[in-house]
């Protein structure tokens, strides 16, 4: 038995020992015939992972959850990013650049960019200094037109990405 003083070197906490009565055996003893547990550990790794998820973890959606095949998924999210391209390139590519109020007191609209609008300022006589307001105008309402491209790129990149994607899955013989 410890004298009371022997402590852990890692925790610090004190060690106890128990000393059995002398009619119990230290030990675990085998039956006649009965071969000695021994603990394999050759079997197990010695950091093992754990076998239950944690509580604070959110649960996995997989495919054989939503009752989808993974191909399904896929189809289906092509589809959607095909649909969601092309409402993107023709919202945006008809989406009006807005109008200016130009020096002849007059308004200009700058159209879209699938229709655009392409203006002559009103002058008693054409000269070239009408002709580069002209082109001065037309370049204002070009600018304006022009803000909606980025969506009409996008879209377009979403609708092709989307259209090439079914025909490669359906090219593979991975029907719909």
């Amino acid at each position: 038995m410890a004298d009371g003083n022997s402590f852990c070197t890692k925790c610090g906490e004190p060690i106890y020992e128990f000393e059995t009565p002398d009619n119990t055996p230290d030990a675990y003893t085998p039956a006649a015939g009965e071969a000695p547990f021994e603990p394999s550990y050759a079997q197990t790794p010695p950091f093992a992972p754990p076998t239950t998820v944690p509580p604070t973890a959110a649960p996995v959606l997989t495919t054989s959850s939503s009752g989808m095949s993974s191909q399904t998924l896929t189809t289906v999210i092509l589809v959607v990013v095909l649909l969601a391209g092309i409402i993107l390139f023709l919202v945006f590519g008809n989406k009006d650049g807005g109008s200016v109020y130009w020096n002849d007191g007059y308004y200009y609209t700058a159209g879209s960019i699938f229709s655009p609008d392409e203006w002559e300022t009103q002058s008693w006589n054409y000269t070239s200094a009408s002709a580069a307001d002209d082109k001065a105008l037309n370049d204002r309402l070009r600018g304006m037109r022009f803000q909606n491209l980025p969506g009409v790129i996008i879209g377009g990149v979403m609708a092709a990405g989307g259209g090439i994607g079914l025909w490669y899955r359906s090219r593979n013989k991975q029907t719909l």
